[in-house]
């Protein structure tokens, strides 16, 4: 087949459905190859992402872009400009279902993101936040590019006016620091602890959180148990809490070491338990609820906790148009 003597609508639906790699042994075998590949649409790619990778030596650092199947590598030395000169080559532009940012703070200072940016769009993008440069380059690329969904990965506490200046995330995760007791490689505290206040203001805020350690009693988590399972749009929240607290909480909802699957008290259910594995998940109404490391000494360590609700199918398609006319609206 002739690609080239195809009408051009066919032409471009087909570059659509090129890998990077075939596109790149295309635009070698001819310059009409060539042209076409680089004046062409690339369609669309589940993942992609461009970050900072670091050798032994920091100043040898380089960028790594990914796209569909291929990665790229870059000395920081050689410039950001071979990775614009790829993107002229290779496409006009691009759709993403994820795009991550994982950088260093130098490479969030140069103009080069916007102007790479400027060929490819995307459903989500994912920001690793692990500075206040990494903040506000989040910040300013959310604003410059609304109706994305958003995921901030945020590796510190910010002040709770960082917090509040965020906008509407599809998830938040943050993760405090640890300091591992001496002796014991298994067990940690983290250094900072989220309020039960600050919680619940995350959790209003934003459709999905996941926090590692959350100061909240049995009460607040009932609370936020009946939020998730309220709610007709889907949820999802992950929290880190201690043992103590949550032994105190089973014990008050009926449930005992002593339970099997398909015990039930009142109207939670256990579903599975692995008591090898520290692990238990549990039913409640249209809420699940998945533990890890946990055990009944109610001792000080964190475990995990997981809700997620079953979402009402009328709810879930109100959130998808209300995202899908944001998106026509801005």
């Amino acid at each position: 087949m002739d690609i080239l003597a195809l009408p051009d609508v066919f032409k471009q639906k087909l570059m659509r459905k090129m890998k990077i790699k075939d596109r790149l042994r295309m635009r070698l075998t001819c310059r009409a190859f060539e042209k076409l590949v680089a004046d062409s649409h690339a369609g669309y790619f589940q993942d992609g992402f461009l970050s900072t990778k670091y050798p032994d030596d920091p100043k040898d650092s380089t960028l790594r872009l990914v796209i569909g199947d291929r990665k790229f590598h870059d000395s920081r030395k050689a410039g950001l400009d071979a990775f614009l000169a790829l993107r002229n080559r290779l496409f006009t532009g691009i759709t993403f279902g994820r795009w991550e940012f994982r950088l260093s703070d130098s490479e969030l200072k140069t103009p080069f993101l916007n102007e790479f940016a400027k060929s490819f769009k995307a459903e989500t993008f994912v920001f690793e936040v692990n500075s206040r440069a990494h903040y506000k380059f989040a910040l300013d690329w959310s604003a410059e590019h609304p109706g994305n969904k958003l995921f901030f990965d945020v590796g510190f506490l910010p002040k709770i006016d960082l917090l509040r200046a965020l906008p509407r995330l599809e998830d938040l995760q943050i993760t405090t620091p640890i300091r591992y007791r001496i002796g014991f490689s298994d067990q940690y505290v983290r250094t900072t602890e989220i309020s039960a206040d600050l919680f619940f203001e995350l959790l209003g805020a934003h459709q999905n959180v996941h926090l590692d350690n959350v100061a909240l009693t049995p009460g607040e988590l009932d609370r936020t148990l009946q939020i998730i399972e309220e709610d007709p749009t889907e949820r999802l929240i992950h929290l880190g809490v201690k043992r103590s607290m949550l032994a105190k909480w089973m014990n008050g909802i009926g449930i005992t070491k002593d339970m099997e699957a398909g015990d039930c008290s009142g109207e939670f259910e256990v579903v599975n338990e692995m008591k090898s594995r520290q692990m238990i998940e549990l039913r409640y109404r249209r809420a699940s609820i998945w533990i890890e490391r946990f055990d009944w000494t109610s001792d000080e360590q964190p475990c995990h906790v997981e809700l997620q609700n079953i979402p009402d199918p009328m709810g879930t398609m109100l959130q998808q148009l209300q995202q899908h006319m944001h998106g026509f609206l801005v």
